[in-house]
């Protein structure tokens, strides 16, 4: 038995040996002698507390050495799934997910950003990706000015389209569901518009708030995809009205006298016309809601004109309607042409 103890210290001794890394470090505290700068950031991937080995194996050569001596023991991105969760499993994918290369955002040891971002990057990694205007830019999103594209969007993968969390219009309504100070104006509760019963703009049902607004920064003003007038009068050109001449016939704005270009006339005489016409043409939303509201053409009950909330006094029939605002009496009109 005596002899037997000391075969087993030698067995012992030549497994360990075997296991050992290529240049006699077998523990995590050897590599840290030469790579502790991979772990002295602010964000440490908790992995490499227990051990290198779960991600590194060795390759038999020297090390250090001409050849690096270890390798990734599995390769991107099954080295990350043997922990995370298959980020590959949804609709709209993310390219270097889909690429299945995690490093091309993420440093697998640790960062000076929240989720191990590359220190190459900055902060907000995305636009050193995605180039956004926000230096020369009429307006900007709030998400994107706050550097958190991760409002909207998941970095991994989604089931809706551009890997966002929600349905476009669903996920403006997270945000836009009550009054939002922005600098020096408030912006509108825009979930009031559409609630139910509410006569809702095409746009909005047939795609999304993208049909009208850019998501991230644009060169007018609200967002907008093209120009729209920011003030209550506007000259009565079709440039300054394009946003909505998108959609809808420039002639409402150019004809004073048709039967096909807009419904809202009396007999051929072109309301929209009368009422947008000159240097000092009403903006359309004096009168309309381009959201929704709760009449029939996306009429308000009340409009805000300065300060006052204006009421519309709006009865609409068959054939036309009638109105008596505070800018004049109640006036009728009716399409019928005698």
């Amino acid at each position: 038995m005596k002899r037997i103890a000391p075969i087993a210290i030698l067995l012992f001794l030549i497994i360990l040996y075997a296991f050992r890394s290529p240049a006699g470090h077998s523990s995590q505290n050897n590599c840290m002698e030469c790579h502790a700068d991979l772990i002295q950031k602010e964000v440490v991937h908790p992995i490499t507390e227990a051990g290198c080995e779960f991600c590194h194996e060795a390759t038999g050569e020297k090390h250090p050495g001409k050849n690096p001596g270890f390798k990734i023991s599995t390769g991107y991105p099954g080295m990350c799934t043997n922990c995370h969760d298959d980020q590959n499993t949804m609709e709209s994918v993310h390219s270097p997910v889909e690429e299945g290369d995690c490093s091309i955002c993420h440093d697998p040891h640790g960062s000076s950003y929240p989720s191990m971002i590359l220190d190459l990057y900055s902060e907000n990694a995305c636009l050193d990706c995605h180039y956004i205007d926000t230096d020369h830019a009429e307006s900007v999103h709030g998400p994107v000015m706050d550097g958190n594209c991760q409002e909207c969007h998941d970095p991994h993968q989604s089931e809706h389209s551009k890997q966002l969390k929600k349905s476009c219009t669903d996920k403006c309504m997270d945000c836009h569901d009550e009054v939002i100070e922005a600098d020096d104006r408030l912006i509108r509760d825009i979930s009031q518009a559409l609630i139910p019963g509410n006569q809702v703009h095409e746009p909005i049902q047939r795609e999304s708030c993208v049909s009208c607004h850019t998501p991230h920064s644009g060169e007018f003003a609200y967002l907008l995809l093209e120009n729209y007038p920011v003030k209550q009068y506007a000259e009565a050109k079709v440039e300054n009205f394009k946003l909505c001449f998108n959609c809808h016939d420039e002639g409402m704005l150019t004809e004073s006298k048709t039967v096909t270009e807009t419904n809202f006339r009396h007999g051929n005489k072109n309301l929209h016309y009368l009422h947008i016409r000159g240097n000092r043409g009403r903006n359309c939303n004096l009168c309309h809601n381009a959201h929704g509201a709760p009449n029939d053409h996306m009429l308000e009950d009340a409009v805000m004109f300065g300060k006052w909330k204006m009421p519309m006094g709006l009865q609409l029939t068959e054939s036309g309607g009638s109105c008596a605002t505070g800018c004049h009496k109640r006036l009728e009109y009716s399409r019928k042409v005698e």
